[in-house]
């Protein structure tokens, strides 16, 4: 079985263009204070490494990562992107 789990990465930037087309995926929420909260789709390990090495790569500071939900290859949930309630 196949977990895939969705996130919010909470980072020190405020991410608008050109940040949003290399985050095309993601669900992107400015908050106040210079932050901003990155909202995934259900992925597997692999892809959230590869967004952490992206953040850590441009020189974001990372805040906190949050797991929201858990999608297994057997289930039948449906996911949907809360707004981020701080």
């Amino acid at each position: 079985m196949v977990q895939r789990v969705a996130y919010q990465i909470r980072v020190a930037a405020n991410l608008i263009d050109p940040w949003i087309q290399w985050f095309d995926d993601l669900k992107i929420t400015s908050l106040p204070g210079g932050e901003s909260v990155l909202t995934t789709l259900p992925i597997d390990q692999g892809t959230l490494h590869g967004i952490l090495a992206a953040i850590r790569d441009y020189n974001v500071r990372l805040i906190a990562v949050t797991q929201i939900d858990v999608v297994s290859s057997q289930g039948e949930e449906e996911w949907s992107a809360e707004p981020y309630n701080g």
